[in-house]
């Protein structure tokens, strides 16, 4: 098994076909046969399903994948870093969108050099992670990976919202019901905030129907704000608007909401002078006034 089978494997993967992964990698069509087959009998398993003209990826192959693909894409920081000093390479984050929009530009300026990012729903960060597009993330809530080593950096609440001229801005306490019930301008699916509510809600036997879904948190203040709906957003996003009184809060009977801010990188990742520079940025936002707004 060689680095070059791991590259065939990729594009294979990639392409889900032997004539596209030889083309992408300007090799021949027999080749990239010849690579799978010794793959696949030193290993022992299936990684790919034959079906037609098709290569559909077998579960042994997407867990392979995983594998593989962070093998290459270390192999390709070790060639740039052997080539030019570490440093000079601009570092690879991920951030949750609430993350990037909130927090992330205050690390960026205390670690002090560049940096490429990547702002995301937090499930798209630690794809990021584990395919090793990203060196690292900030994101929403746990992640799902036993791949992905994370580290807690601070807990965000999650305040319900309406318009100043809602009824609930009166009520104050609403039932977890009544709630559902209202027209809801949520996040996406896939962002740490809403799947946090969405497992608050369900624990309880109720389900959040959407009238608007969005990844711009801005476009669901200013919905909210207008009296199109109710939400349930990051403190730290809405507390500007609350101050201005564009918005109100309220609170849900039984229903008291916080995530995690959490630091990720791959397990196996080689951990240089310009990734411990960024990881003590990120730990000093957990200390900073910031984090506790």
């Amino acid at each position: 098994m060689t680095l070059r089978n791991l590259r065939i494997f990729c594009a294979l993967a990639e392409t889900g076909s032997a004539t596209d992964a030889a083309e992408k990698l300007f090799i021949s069509q027999p080749s990239v046969s010849v690579a799978l087959r010794e793959l696949e009998n030193y290993y022992g398993v299936r990684l790919f399903e034959r079906l037609g003209r098709r290569l559909v990826i077998t579960p042994e192959g997407e867990r392979f994948y995983s594998y593989a693909v962070h093998i290459t894409k270390l192999f390709e920081e070790l060639e740039l870093g052997m080539k030019q000093p570490g440093d000079e390479l601009p570092l690879r984050a991920g951030a949750s969108i609430t993350v990037g929009t909130r927090y992330m530009p205050r690390v960026i300026r205390s670690y002090g050099s560049e940096v490429r990012l990547f702002i995301a729903p937090s499930d798209e960060i630690e794809k990021g992670i584990l395919d090793g597009s990203l060196d690292c993330g900030i994101i929403e809530g746990a992640p799902h990976s036993q791949l992905i080593v994370a580290e807690k950096l601070f807990d965000d609440a999650i305040v319900p919202v309406c318009a100043p001229s809602h009824p609930f801005a009166s009520d104050k306490v609403v039932a977890a019901a009544e709630f559902v019930q209202q027209p809801l301008l949520l996040r996406e699916h896939g962002s740490g905030t809403r799947e946090l509510l969405d497992n608050a809600l369900s624990l309880m036997g109720l389900t959040a129907e959407p009238l608007w879904e969005s990844v711009s948190t801005e476009a669901l203040i200013e919905g909210v704000a207008q009296g199109f709906g109710i939400s349930a957003l990051p403190l730290g996003l809405v507390g500007g608007a609350i101050e201005e009184g564009r918005l109100a809060t309220f609170k849900i009977k039984g229903l008291s909401l916080s995530r995690a801010i959490i630091y990720i990188r791959h397990r196996d990742k080689f951990i240089g002078e310009a990734l411990k520079r960024f990881e003590a940025a990120a730990r000093a936002l957990a200390l900073s006034d910031l984090s506790k707004k």
